[in-house]
Formats: C-alpha cells, sequence, structure tokens
C-alpha cells in the first residue's frame, strides 16, 4: 500500500505533463474563435477557387462577377439561396457543407486539446498535483461548452459579415443558424475522443457507434444503387455531354460541382433503396412502384434517370433494405459478448435505431431544394414517405437483432461452470 501513493502519483504527473504540451501561447478561448473563422475563411477561398477556375474558360464573365458568384456558392452550402442569371438556387451542395463540418471537427480537436492544456499549466504552477489526478466528468463539459461556443462565434462572425457585405441581411437567421449548427456539432465531434468516453456510458458509447455504422451502412447502399444507375445510363450521359462544349476548365469546375453536389446524390439514391424514392421538380419522381419523369433538360446527370414506366412488382422487396440496416445497428449496439438486460438491451437498439433513422432524415431535409424556379423547383427525397419509411424499418431491425440476442442465441449460451463452488474432496 506504500508504493501506490508515489505510482499513482507519477500517472497523474505523467497525465498533466502530457495535458501541458498541447497549451497554445495565447488564451485557447481566443485561439478557437479565430479557429472558427479560419474554417469559414478557407472554405469561402475554396469556393472561390473553384469559380476562378471556371473564370478561366468564360471570358464574357468579369472577375468581381466571379468572386461573388464563389461567394453565393460558399453561402448556398449554408442554406441562403443563391442568384445566378436570375434563377434562384436553393439546393445546398451537401459535400461543400460536410467539408465544413469535418473543418471544425479538426478544428474542435485542436482547440480542446489546448484547453487542457492551458489548465495544465494552471495545475503544475499551483503547486504538487493530487494523486491519481483527472478532469473530471464536469470539469470536460464544461470546457466543451465554451469550446462550441468559441469556435460557433468565430463562424458566425464571418457569415454574418459576408451577408451584411452583399446586402442580404435578410438571410442572416438561415444562414446563422446553419453555421451554428455546423459548428457546434462539427467541434463536438471533433473532440468526442477527449470528452465522450468520460460522460457518456458503456452502452451509450455501443449506441453511438451503432448509429455510425448504420449511417455509413446507408451510405454504402446509396453509392450503390448510384453505380448501378450511372451504369446503366452511361451511354445516355454521354449523349447528354457531348453537345456542351466543355473545355478544360469547365471540366473541371463540372468536376468539382459534381463533387460538391454527391452526397446529395447519394440521400436521393439511399431514399429510393428504402423505398420512399426522390422527387425531380413537381412532375418527376423516382419511387420502387414507377419512374415518371417529366420535361428536364439537358443535365448530364439526368441521364442516370431510369426510363420512364411502371417497376417489377418484386421492387417492394427494397422496403427490407431499412431492415438489414437496423438489423446491423442492433448487433452493434448490443452485441453478443455484452452482457446487459433484455429490457435495456431493446430500450439501446431501438433508440439507435431511431438516431440512425433521424440522421438520415436530417440530410435528407438538408439535401431538398431547387436548382431554378420552374422544372427543377423541388429536388429531393420525398420527404413523407422517407420519414414514415426510414424509422418505422430501421428501428425494427434494430428490436429483430435484440430479440435474435436474447431468445436465439441466449438460450444457446452454456450454462455457467460451478463446480468451483463444491467443497474440496475429502482425502480418503
Amino acid at each position: 500500500m506504500s508504493q501506490a501513493k508515489p505510482e499513482s502519483r507519477t500517472v497523474a504527473v505523467h497525465l498533466v505533463t502530457a495535458m501541458e504540451a498541447h497549451a497554445p501561447w495565447l488564451p485557447w478561448q481566443l485561439v478557437s474563435f479565430l479557429a472558427g473563422m479560419g474554417v469559414a475563411v478557407v472554405s469561402w477561398l475554396i469556393c472561390t477557387g473553384v469559380s476562378v477556375v471556371a473564370w478561366f474558360g468564360a471570358t464574357d464573365s468579369s472577375f468581381t462577377a466571379t468572386i461573388d458568384a464563389g461567394t453565393q456558392f460558399w453561402l448556398l452550402s449554408l442554406g441562403v439561396p443563391a442568384v445566378f442569371d436570375g434563377a434562384v438556387l436553393s439546393l445546398p451542395p451537401l459535400g461543400l457543407t460536410l467539408l465544413q463540418f469535418f473543418l471544425c471537427a479538426l478544428a474542435g480537436q485542436a482547440c480542446f486539446r489546448m484547453s487542457l492544456g492551458r489548465k495544465a499549466q494552471r495545475l503544475l504552477s499551483s503547486g504538487p498535483i493530487p494523486s491519481a489526478y483527472e478532469v473530471k466528468r464536469w470539469e470536460r463539459l464544461q470546457l466543451l461548452g465554451q469550446l462550441v461556443v468559441f469556435v460557433a462565434a468565430g463562424y458566425l462572425a464571418v457569415v454574418l459579415i459576408t451577408l451584411l457585405i452583399q446586402g442580404r441581411a435578410g438571410s442572416a437567421l438561415v444562414g446563422g443558424l446553419s453555421a451554428v449548427g455546423i459548428a457546434v456539432f462539427g467541434t463536438a465531434f471533433g473532440s468526442r475522443r477527449d470528452w465522450a468516453d468520460a460522460i457518456l456510458t458503456p452502452l451509450g458509447r455501443r449506441a453511438a457507434a451503432a448509429v455510425g455504422v448504420g449511417v455509413l451502412a446507408l451510405t454504402a447502399i446509396g453509392a450503390l444503387v448510384l453505380l448501378l444507375a450511372v451504369g446503366s445510363g452511361w451511354d445516355r450521359i454521354e449523349a447528354l455531354e457531348g453537345p456542351l462544349g466543355i473545355d478544360l476548365f469547365g471540366a473541371v469546375a463540372w468536376g468539382l460541382a459534381l463533387i460538391a453536389w454527391l452526397p446529395n446524390l447519394l440521400v436521393n439514391a439511399c431514399s429510393f433503396a428504402l423505398g420512399a424514392g426522390f422527387s425531380i421538380g413537381p412532375d418527376s419522381s423516382v419511387t420502387i412502384a414507377a419512374t415518371q419523369l417529366g420535361m428536364l433538360p439537358s443535365v448530364p446527370v439526368f441521364g442516370a434517370l431510369p426510363a420512364n414506366g411502371l417497376w417489377p412488382e418484386w421492387m417492394g422487396i427494397l422496403l427490407v433494405t431499412g431492415v438489414l440496416v437496423g438489423v446491423l445497428v442492433g448487433f452493434v449496439a448490443v452485441p453478443k459478448f455484452l452482457d446487459v438486460p433484455t429490457l435495456r438491451g431493446v430500450l439501446v437498439s431501438a433508440l439507435s435505431g431511431l438516431l440512425t433513422a433521424g440522421v438520415l432524415l436530417a440530410f435528407a431535409w438538408f439535401a431538398t431544394g431547387g436548382l431554378g424556379s420552374e422544372r427543377l423547383a423541388g429536388i429531393g427525397p420525398r420527404m413523407v414517405d422517407l420519414a414514415l419509411i426510414a424509422p418505422i424499418t430501421i428501428t425494427a431491425g434494430a428490436l429483430l437483432a435484440t430479440l435474435v440476442r436474447e431468445f436465439i442465441w441466449g438460450s444457446a449460451k452454456p450454462e455457467p461452470d460451478e463446480t468451483h463452488l463444491l467443497p474440496p474432496a475429502q482425502e480418503q
């Protein structure tokens, strides 16, 4: 017992010393604020860079108008409608939105460790370090709360200043809410390794992992459907692309635009795979029952759409897709090796399924918008159908996995070995 205390003190000193290595020169609150501003500026530079690349192939546009177009494209990723040649665009490029989310995640990870480093500096300067020291749960929550506030404030400041410069103060609410949401969730996601283990219970961490696996599974399903659609419609895509006469700079800009809207395509493909389908304007829709296409512009990506007509009846089997995703979520949330009560396992599985469906619906809602005011006024998943199908099927699959675990695998468990409880054999 006499050696336990020095050993724990040594571990505590090493912990605090490691934390102190991340301490910044400036106050970490100021660094976090500047990091939020930096994320906004970097993402704006990316958008204006794409716009400048396109400008090299279009000499009839001024450089000022090109910068304005890049700025509007950046604001469009925050849900603020853009106006190009009189056409109103309200379909956010989710790829650019996710890029800003991950930039905030990187900033959050670095700044949270800076906050721990500053705390370590105060500990080292205040005297001897307590034995077995660790950063308490409430301290991590406090640091996380301050961190997301400062990063979001820096991000929001750039967005609001940009809107004021462009004379679009009326869009401050939409752009501000989007900026705050991206900064808060991105920062919390990036710093999760420094606070999640101390705050979430083991089952909470399993549920978070299950939601992540479910989102990845839905992404893979959407990618598979999109690849099949592109492969089957490649000839039509090439036929639509040929008359455009795109030069090198135009091809680069077009490719970057496709990357920016690629997550939107994946969400629509995933909605189709789950059985809800998606719409392209007021007159065109693709569901598992039928494809109905109206007058669409000659955009190459529309060549991947299936032909008009009814789908075979067996396409209804796609409704099982959500159940399969839910089964995967349920097995990850409450795996076989984790010994938990049946009721708690059911609740965790159901919650994981609902959260997975909630993430999908959030992406689907943000991926809905228009590329004009007429034929492409409304593009995106069929939200009502998706809101009914996704939570029911995914949650049902998660509950099915829990029932299989409890009543099939559970009944096959061997009886515990209790021979060690028997009295020792008497010597003859």
